[in-house]
C-alpha cells in the first residue's frame, strides 16, 4: 500500500457513506485490499479495544476544546463559513460549548460495544462504487480482487505500548541567554542564546490561547550549488518512521490529545519545522521538535512509499496546465536554475534509495544556523525558558553561509530560451505565465511598491477589458515575487489559464495595457483602488492574523531596511502616485524586458503570440 485513509459523509439528502480509498503499488492491488478487508473484518467480528476508543476521544475533545478556546477571538471569515455550512445541512449554529458539553454527555454511552455496532451498521451494505483511476486498470479484475478480499480472514491489530515525552532525552543543560533585545515599535522581542540559536518572538491575542511556531534550519536551496537540488523534494517523508525513542505508530499515541506534534518542510532559505501549540503543550512541542532534529529515523518503507506515490501520481501532473505550470515551470522564473524546480524527473524519482535519503537530511539537518520564530497567546519569559530546554542546548553547530555565486539568482530568462511546456488534458487550453525581471525589494522599496500596485491594477484592466469586452473565459493571474534573502532578485508575473485561440488576445491584451500604463499611467480612481484594497489587507493581517507575524519574524531582522519595510508597509503604499507607477511601468513593464513561459496542449501547433522573449510579501 502507498496510502489509504477512511472517512464518513453526513450530508442532507445524501444517504451516510463510509469510503475507504488507497493507492496501491504497481501490481498489488489485491494484496492492499487483503490488507484493508483483514482489518475490516476484525471490526466486524470484535469490538475495537478501550484504548483504542480512548485515543479517539481525547482527540475529539481535544478538538472540541480548542474550538472553545477559538470562539473568544472569532474571525469573521470562519464564523460566516460555519453560518454557511449550517444552513447548507440543515443545522443550527449553537456555541462551541454546547458542543463541548454534548460529547461529554455522550462519552460514556461511547463503549467499545457501541462503536462495533455503529461499524456493524456501516460496512453492511455491499460496496456500491470502485473509482479507478489508475491508466489501464481492468474493472473485471479489479471486482474480482475486491471480491476476494471481502473474504480475508480477521487479523487483529497489535496493541502500542504505552509512551510518554520523558522518553525524549534533553539535548543537555539549559542554554544561556546571550543578547536579549526588543524593536519596541513592532512588538518584537529577539533573543540568542549561547550556541548561536536565535529566538525571535510576538504575543498576540489574535487566537485564544494558540502559538505558532516555525523554526529555520540551514540555508535550503541557496547553500546548494548552483543547478543542483538536492533532494528537498523528498521531505513530506522525515518523520513516517518516528522520532527518537518512538515509531510513527508511537509518535501518533503520543500526541493524542495535545498540540506537540509538528511537520517538516523544504523551503527556500531553510529547512523549516512547523507546529500548533498551546501554553500547557509548548515545552513539548519545542523538546519534541528538537528530538525530531538531532534524533531522526530513517527507514525504507516511508522511502518506498513516496518513490511509489511520487510515481503513481506523477502522470496526473500532465492533465492540467496550471499543474504542468506549477510542477515544471517555476524554475523558468529563475533563469532556469534547477535549484528552483517544482517536481523532480520521472527517474530521479525511480532512483530514489534509502542510503541517498539519510545521508542527504543527516547533513541538512545537522548544520546550519537555528531560528526560532514564535507568534501567539504567549507568555515571554516562559517561551525563552523552554527554548533554552530544547533548542538552546544543542551544541553549537557548524555553519557555511552561502557564496556570492549561490545568492546570484536571475529573474532574467534562460540563456538558451524557455520551451513551450506541454500538458495532455483538455486540447483547448493553454496557460500563458509572462515574467518581467525587475530588482528586488531592499535596493528600492518604492520602485517595488509601485511595482506591487502595477501588477494589481493591470490584474483588474484585464478582467475588465480582456475577459468582459472580448467575451474570453480564463482565470488571469498576477503577482510580484521579492526576497529578503536575495535581495537582487525580483519579477513580476502576469498570466492566464485561457483558450489556446485566445493566447493572442490575451498578449496583445497585456500589452496594450502595460504600454498605457507606461504612457498615460492609472486613472487616480485605479490607484485609489489598489491602494486601498493592499492597506486594508495589510491592516487587517497586522490586527489578526498571526501567519502574517510569522512571515515578519521570519525574515531578517537584523537588516533595518526589512523592519522598516513593516514599519512603512501602509504609509508606503500611500505615498506611491501615478508617476511612480508610470516611471515603474515604463522602465520594467515592457515586451522588451519580459519572457512568456507557456503552456500547450500536447501535439499543438505553434501558435501566434508565443514568441520567447529574451530580457535584459505583502508585508513589505
Amino acid at each position: 500500500m502507498v496510502s489509504v485513509g477512511a472517512g464518513r459523509s453526513l450530508n442532507r439528502h445524501i444517504d451516510d457513506q463510509l469510503t475507504i480509498g488507497f493507492i496501491a503499488r504497481p501490481g498489488q492491488t489485491r494484496a492492499a485490499l487483503g490488507q484493508i478487508f483483514a482489518i475490516v473484518n476484525d471490526l466486524r467480528a470484535n469490538p475495537p479495544s478501550p484504548a483504542e476508543i480512548e485515543s479517539q476521544v481525547i482527540d475529539v475533545q481535544g478538538g472540541l476544546r480548542r474550538a472553545l478556546d477559538d470562539a473568544q477571538t472569532p474571525r469573521s471569515a470562519a464564523l460566516a463559513s460555519t453560518f454557511i455550512n449550517d444552513v447548507d445541512s440543515g443545522d443550527v449554529t449553537p456555541t462551541r460549548r454546547f458542543y463541548l458539553s454534548l460529547f461529554l454527555a455522550q462519552r460514556a454511552a461511547i463503549t467499545p460495544e457501541a462503536v462495533q455496532r455503529a461499524l456493524a451498521t456501516s460496512f453492511a451494505a455491499d460496496p456500491r462504487l470502485v473509482h479507478l483511476t489508475s491508466t489501464g486498470a481492468d474493472p473485471v479484475t479489479i471486482t474480482a480482487d475486491l471480491a476476494a478480499a471481502r473474504g480475508v480472514a480477521a487479523e487483529k491489530q497489535a496493541a502500542i505500548r504505552a509512551v510518554s515525552m520523558n522518553e525524549v532525552a534533553l539535548p543537555g543543560p539549559p542554554g544561556t541567554v546571550a543578547t536579549r533585545a526588543t524593536i519596541a515599535d513592532l512588538g518584537i522581542e529577539r533573543v540568542s542564546f549561547a550556541n548561536g540559536v536565535t529566538l525571535d518572538y510576538k504575543r498576540t491575542a489574535f487566537e485564544k490561547d494558540t502559538i505558532r511556531i516555525r523554526v529555520l534550519v540551514g540555508h535550503g536551496v541557496l547553500n546548494r550549488p548552483v543547478g543542483d537540488p538536492g533532494l528537498f523534494w523528498t521531505s513530506s517523508a522525515l518523520t513516517q518512521a518516528g522520532v527518537g525513542p518512538f515509531s510513527r505508530d508511537e509518535l501518533t499515541k503520543l500526541t493524542d490529545g495535545r498540540q506537540i506534534g509538528f511537520g517538516v518542510g523544504a523551503g527556500t532559505v531553510g529547512v523549516q519545522l512547523v507546529s500548533q501549540t498551546n501554553r500547557r503543550d509548548l515545552p513539548d512541542a519545542l523538546r519534541l521538535m528538537t528530538a525530531g532534529l538531532t534524533q531522526m529515523r530513517y527507514a525504507e518503507g516511508p522511502v518506498a512509499r513516496l518513490r511509489d506515490s511520487s510515481a503513481a501520481t506523477y502522470q496526473t501532473l500532465y492533465g492540467q496546465p496550471g499543474s504542468v505550470l506549477s510542477s515544471f515551470g517555476t524554475r523558468w522564473f529563475y533563469g532556469g536554475d534547477q535549484r528552483f524546480r517544482g517536481t523532480p524527473d520521472a527517474n530521479e524519482i525511480a532512483a530514489l534509495t534509502l542510503p541517498d535519503f539519510q545521508r542527504f537530511w543527516t547533513d541538512q539537518l545537522a548544520r546550519g544556523p537555528i531560528r526560532v520564530v514564535v507568534t501567539g497567546d504567549l507568555d515571554g519569559d516562559a517561551l525563552v525558558d523552554a527554548v533554552a530546554k530544547s533548542f538552546g542546548a544543542l551544541p553549537p553547530r557548524s555553519d557555511i553561509a552561502p557564496t556570492p555565486t549561490q545568492l546570484a539568482v536571475s529573474a532574467r530568462a534562460a540563456a538558451g530560451g524557455v520551451p513551450v511546456l506541454r500538458h495532455r488534458g483538455d486540447p483547448d487550453q493553454a496557460t500563458v505565465a509572462r515574467v518581467y525581471p525587475t530588482p528586488g525589494a531592499q535596493p528600492d522599496i518604492a520602485l517595488s511598491r509601485a511595482l506591487s500596485l502595477a501588477t494589481a491594477i493591470i490584474e483588474q484592466r484585464l478582467i475588465e477589458e480582456f475577459r468582459e469586452q472580448t467575451g474570453g473565459t480564463y482565470s488571469p493571474f498576477v503577482s510580484r515575487g521579492t526576497s529578503s534573502y536575495v535581495p537582487g532578485y525580483g519579477n513580476v508575473v502576469i498570466g492566464a489559464q485561457m483558450k489556446v485561440a485566445r493566447i493572442a488576445g490575451f498578449q496583445a491584451a497585456l500589452d496594450r495595457i502595460t504600454a498605457d500604463l507606461a504612457t498615460a499611467g492609472p486613472s487616480a480612481d485605479a490607484l485609489a483602488r489598489a491602494q486601498a484594497t493592499q492597506i486594508a489587507g495589510i491592516e487587517r493581517a497586522k490586527g489578526s492574523d498571526n501567519n502574517y507575524w510569522l512571515t515578519v519574524l521570519s525574515d531578517d531582522l537584523a537588516d533595518p531596511r526589512d523592519t522598516d519595510a513593516v514599519r512603512t508597509a501602509i504609509s508606503g503604499r500611500q505615498a506611491i502616485t501615478i508617476a511612480d507607477i508610470k516611471a515603474a511601468a515604463a522602465r520594467w513593464l515592457t515586451p522588451a524586458n519580459s519572457y512568456s513561459v507557456t503552456v500547450l496542449p500536447t501535439a499543438t501547433p505553434a501558435v501566434r503570440g508565443l514568441a520567447t522573449r529574451s530580457a535584459a510579501p505583502r508585508h513589505r
